[in-house]
């Protein structure tokens, strides 16, 4: 339910709010009051095109507001769904801004929404109905929608299984599509894929390979600099004459001299002795090592070759070991795929049969439903139209007749003098010369236009309701209005603005004017300028004026 609309420099609005109340609402008023600008603004909030046009003049932006009571479940969920905040009972807050450029930007609770989620859930909020609506009727497409919504109850089940078979249908049909694409280029993908994984199992790739390799080929390369070094730190641990054994053994005799004067030096003596024990033992494992040392030059180059050829695997796939071995499982997987794809269409093909022949049982169905009810329907519609006619029928207050000679509306309307009134901001208005009233002498007058916004009377006169008006511009131009397409309206009121009559420039202003009842006329009109010049032209002449001039 819509509680309340504040509409924001929009259109002719600078500022309004309503209150809508349970029950019926109705808006009431002349022509040109703005209702139906109130229906554009409520449309707004349901996600209709936004236009700069209804941003008001000289503003930037037009603001409109709603707030809406929900107790639709669904509503509620998409709301949830979309993390807009809300809480139970107190409603939402649509708000639109549009901006003078066409743009427009959409909230619900303060929340940015597109605007295509307002028209989702536009089916939750309002129902918009307008005065041509019945005219739906005539649309012959329409007509099974509006028979299926009589017979709602007995089609609706068969309706929805026929859409969800319908929808299977389209993924199957689908599926088969691709598949048969697949298909046409079945053999050279297959060749493709078995040559990649033969490649890549050829190589027999091992993850961390890479970095073992490069490993051993560093030791296999300094092998020379090992042995080296290694024997140079054998001698000088246990063969040299000042080698590190030969010392710690002398110190270990100094000590033992004098561990017997105190107990620190005793301790002394035993820890440097483990210490003469472990050099001993490493000198062991060190010549151990050395003797056990054996270059293989063979070994290298084959380190050599495995790397050159996994380098060349790596720059044609550009990727590293563990990506070129998971790429072989999934050519696997495809290649699996491919092969199966024949027994894949044939099933799916099976599929698609026993669905179409289920949807032509379904359809059938429909078919049969929609057959017998079709004239109970028309049967329903005529006798209700036959109520309505016995309810309201009225004696026919026309003629209907054969030949149709020359028409003009003007013959429907009767000839009465109005007074018009332009507003020097471009507001224009009619009113019934019946509205004025005389008054005697010192009488206090009355109130004969509202303007704001410092504007003020331009022009007011006299004339018919089968005149026309020639409206000339600042610009030099002359519009051709009728008297009866200018609004009429109360004596207080502001009046139209001349915009939505004739298309002015920005800085045009109607700066004089002329009443004519009658073209055929020998009269003219007679121009003058500030310079002095001056010129006739006949009224005959302004009498197919179109819209813009």
């Amino acid at each position: 339910m819509l509680a309340n609309l504040t509409i924001s420099n929009f259109i002719i609005f600078d500022q309004i709010e309503v209150d809508f109340f349970k029950g019926f609402n109705a808006f009431t008023g002349e022509t040109g009051a703005g209702k139906s600008m109130i229906i554009d603004a409520v449309l707004q909030l349901l996600g209709e095109k936004a236009n700069r046009n209804f941003v008001g003049t000289k503003k930037d932006t037009a603001l409109v507001q709603g707030l809406f009571f929900i107790d639709d479940p669904k509503l509620k969920e998409l709301i949830t769904k979309n993390d807009i905040e809300y809480e139970e009972g107190s409603g939402i807050v649509i708000s639109r801004k549009i901006y003078n450029t066409g743009r427009s930007t959409a909230k619900i609770n303060g929340t940015l929404v597109n605007i295509n989620f307002l028209k989702d859930i536009r089916e939750f909020l309002i129902d918009v109905h307008g005065q041509y609506e019945q005219q739906s009727i005539l649309d012959k497409e329409k007509h099974i929608s509006i028979l299926d919504d009589f017979i709602k109850e007995e089609i609706s089940n068969t309706k929805l299984e026929y859409k969800n078979k319908y929808k299977e249908l389209q993924k199957i049909k689908n599926r088969l599509k691709d598949i048969e694409a697949n298909i046409e280029n079945k053999e050279d993908r297959v060749d493709f894929l078995k040559f990649q994984i033969n490649e890549i199992e050829k190589a027999n790739l091992k993850e961390n390979e890479e970095e073992e390799l490069f490993s051993e080929h560093k030791y296999l390369s300094n092998i020379d600099k090992l042995n080296s070094n290694l024997n140079k730190a054998s001698y000088m641990l246990n063969y040299s004459e000042e080698s590190i054994v030969e010392q710690l053994s002398s110190i270990i005799y100094e000590l033992s001299q004098i561990s017997d004067l105190d107990e620190d030096i005793k301790k002394f003596e035993d820890i440097i002795n483990d210490k003469y024990e472990e050099m001993k033992d490493l000198s062991y494992e060190l010549k151990s090592y050395i003797e056990n040392i054996e270059v293989d030059k063979s070994r290298l180059n084959k380190i050599n070759n495995r790397l050159s050829t996994i380098n060349e695997l790596k720059r044609k796939y550009k990727m590293e070991i563990q990506d070129i071995l998971k790429k072989k499982d999934d050519n696997i997987d495809e290649l699996n795929k491919l092969e199966g794809l024949n027994k894949e269409y044939d099933s799916l093909t099976k599929d698609k049969d026993v669905l179409e022949e289920d949807m032509d049982v379904l359809a059938n169905t429909m078919h049969s439903l929609r057959t017998n009810n079709a004239e109970k329907l028309e049967k329903s519609i005529k006798e209700e139209l036959e109520e309505l006619n016995e309810e309201f029928d009225v004696p026919r207050r026309t003629l209907i007749i054969d030949k149709l000679e020359e028409f003009d509306r003007l013959d429907l309307i009767q000839e009465e003098d109005v007074v018009i009134t332009i507003t020097h901001r471009g507001f224009i208005k009619r009113v019934p010369e019946s509205t004025y009233r005389t008054q005697r002498r010192g009488g206090k007058g009355m109130i004969g236009l509202n303007t704001v916004d410092n504007d003020f009377v331009h022009a007011l006169f006299l004339c018919s309701t089968h005149d026309k008006l020639l409206l000339f511009t600042n610009k030099g131009k002359v519009h051709l209005v009728n008297t009866l397409d200018i609004p009429e309206m109360s004596r207080t009121a502001r009046g139209l603005s001349l915009a939505n009559l004739v298309m002015l420039e920005n800085d045009e202003k109607i700066v004089d004017y002329v009443t004519v009842n009658d073209f055929e006329t020998d009269k003219a009109i007679l121009f003058a300028t500030k310079e002095g010049y001056v010129k006739r032209t006949k009224i005959e002449e302004f009498s197919n004026i179109p819209r813009e001039v």
